[in-house]
């Protein structure tokens, strides 16, 4: 089926932001309408797979081999290093789990965001400019770059330890579960669009993604030496901090994201490749990724009311650790005992 809407010349400037919304819902209909599931649809998705699969056996292994470090490096970074500055800093419990947790996570973001940087401004500047040269070209069977191939190899590999870390190592938080959906939602949208090709619209997901978590991960770091050594410079720090993730959460997340990539992939993509394979999987992935970054939104919003309120007089972690009576599980913290994978176990009396 090909779509009768056209393309424009320069569709980044010509086109509204309700023009992007419509377009895409017509081409939805369209395609619901004509390629709807059918009866057959278990089926003619696996024949799909194994006929269009561009994944190797040496792409695989790499990245359970990067998954492999990336957990080997985080144990032994947190071992000889940030446990014994934790230590030596004097955090407590709570604020021990926290730092080594976060400054993990901003070694890897940053690296992460330093690499798709290079790639998205130096590399492939098309990419951010032109939707239309995601599509450009591209079959099936196209070559993905060694750079790019590296990027999603890493990528992939880290979002497996995520996976991991999460259930094992990681805070057990309010949002865990969806922390935990985010992850095996974001590795299969990795991991498919290597399948498939898909990968130049796959690097201006990740590009759009990993910078707000680098102000996140930062404004946690700097909120446990708050906590320990309060003071004027500390607190406009985790002020300024908190206001940086806030407006690049919304900016790229919830402001670029669904101009340059929903819109790219709803339509664009679908009006110069009418015959292009899974149209349904990666739109309705690539949505659910943009509902997790609404939900996870309004806790930002409320952050900034309680503060805008005078309900709180700093920034503070919205995503608290539950409790065990909430969860049960034994990686928690409560009344400020912190237990973290393999941290001793408190007994609770009978």
């Amino acid at each position: 089926m090909a779509s009768k809407m056209k393309i424009r010349d320069n569709p980044n400037e010509n086109y509204t932001l309700f023009e992007m919304a419509n377009l895409s819902w017509e081409i939805l209909k369209e395609e619901w309408y004509e390629r709807g599931p059918t009866q057959h649809f278990l089926s003619d998705f696996q024949q799909d797979v194994m006929n269009y699969s561009q994944i190797t056996q040496n792409d695989i292994l790499a990245v359970i081999f990067v998954t492999f470090l990336f957990t080997i490096h985080r144990f032994v970074l947190t071992k000889l290093i940030l446990r014994p500055i934790s230590r030596y800093v004097g955090f407590s419990p709570k604020d021990d789990v926290k730092f080594s947790e976060s400054s993990c996570k901003l070694f890897y973001y940053s690296l992460l965001y330093a690499f798709e940087y290079y790639l998205v401004i130096y590399k492939y500047p098309e990419l951010r400019y032109n939707v239309t040269s995601h599509w450009a070209d591209l079959t099936p069977t196209s070559i993905v770059p060694n750079d790019i191939l590296a990027l999603y190899i890493i990528e992939a590999g880290f979002y497996f330890h995520s996976i991991y870390a999460t259930l094992f190592v990681d805070a057990w938080k309010k949002d865990s579960i969806a922390m935990l959906i985010h992850h095996a939602l974001a590795n299969g949208l990795i991991l498919f669009s290597l399948c498939f090709r898909y990968h130049r619209i796959g690097l201006i997901v990740l590009y759009l993604h990993d910078v707000a978590d680098i102000f996140l991960e930062s404004s946690k770091i700097v909120l446990c030496f708050k906590n320990k050594f309060p003071n004027k410079v500390l607190e406009t720090l985790s002020i300024v901090g908190f206001f940086g993730f806030t407006f690049s959460w919304f900016w790229s997340r919830l402001f670029l994201y669904p101009q340059i990539v929903l819109f790219s992939t709803g339509f664009i993509a679908r009006t110069m490749l009418p015959e292009a394979n899974f149209y349904f999987l990666f739109n309705v992935m690539l949505w659910s990724l943009m509902c997790l970054n609404v939900w996870w939104f309004h806790f930002i919003l409320a952050l900034v009311y309680r503060i805008a309120t005078g309900q709180t007089k700093g920034v503070e972690d919205t995503r608290e650790y539950v409790s065990e009576k909430e969860n049960g599980a034994a990686h928690h913290v409560k009344n400020g005992d912190a237990t973290n994978g393999s941290a001793n176990k408190k007994q609770k009396a009978s």
